[in-house]
């Protein structure tokens, strides 16, 4: 299955995990641990002349040095690359992954297989 990417990174997938498991602030943990499986690796976060560059860059930079191919991204932001808005599912800062989010997922997922 094609791996998720998201911006909600610690400094590992088991370190984002165990927090995101143990956090109160609103995240569906049934939902979290469908995810689980997918989560892969931690995106770098790129600072370039004392900026942050965009979380597109970061992503694109974590897909080709790990060879990926198919994917989703998650993200509450939205500053994504062109050639990533295909493969990216906007997710509510405020309610955070829901079921709907799940199924967008999934048809995806669907596509690419």
């Amino acid at each position: 299955e094609p791996p998720l990417l998201t911006s909600w990174r610690m400094d590992s997938v088991f370190s984002t995990l165990e927090y995101f498991k143990t956090a109160n602030f609103g995240v569906n943990k049934g939902i979290l641990m469908k995810l689980e499986p997918y989560l892969v690796g931690v995106t770098p976060f790129i600072v370039k002349n004392n900026k942050h560059l965009s979380r597109g860059t970061e992503i694109q930079k974590f897909i080709e040095e790990n060879n990926i191919k198919n994917y989703v991204i998650l993200d509450d932001d939205e500053d994504m690359l062109e050639s990533q808005k295909n493969n990216f599912i906007h997710i509510d800062n405020y309610y955070g992954i829901q079921d709907k989010d799940l199924n967008n997922i999934k048809k995806l997922f669907d596509k690419m297989s």
